[in-house]
């Protein structure tokens, strides 16, 4: 059996109600599965971002005893300030199909904007030190 719908109480935390599916061993069902990213990301580190996940949970079909409880997301795959995971990177077992889109985005690195206003600014401060067309100079 699994567990389709859990609520809970907001304010206290308790358990209010389970709703559950009996399933059948053969029997291919979906199921939504959380998404939970590992390692280190050396283009958050580099650019003083953040790693942002977007995507937190995908749905996927499997057999009911090789339904993985969560799937892997590799930071490591965030080399660079603007490299993304998709849900084609993240490490799917052979036995189970994600139903969601592969190119959907999972996790980003969000750079700050404070860092990229000071490179405006360098950028536009080295073009006024440049001597201006048609002065002699």
């Amino acid at each position: 059996a699994f567990a389709r719908e859990i609520q809970w109480d907001p304010r206290r935390d308790d358990l209010i109600h389970v709703d559950f599916l009996v399933a059948e061993a053969t029997r291919l069902v979906s199921a939504r599965v959380p998404v939970v990213i590992s390692g280190d990301s050396e283009g958050a580190r580099s650019s003083g971002g953040r790693v942002v996940q977007q995507l937190r949970e995908v749905d996927v079909e499997a057999l009911p005893l090789e339904m993985p409880s969560e799937l892997e997301a590799d930071a490591v795959l965030l080399a660079e300030p603007d490299s993304v995971i998709r849900v084609s990177d993240l490490k799917v077992p052979s036995n189970v199909t994600v139903l969601n889109d592969s190119e959907e985005v999972v996790a980003r690195v969000d750079i700050p904007r404070v860092a990229v206003e000071e490179e405006v600014e360098e950028v536009a401060a080295e073009g006024d030190d440049a001597p201006e067309e048609g002065s002699a100079g």
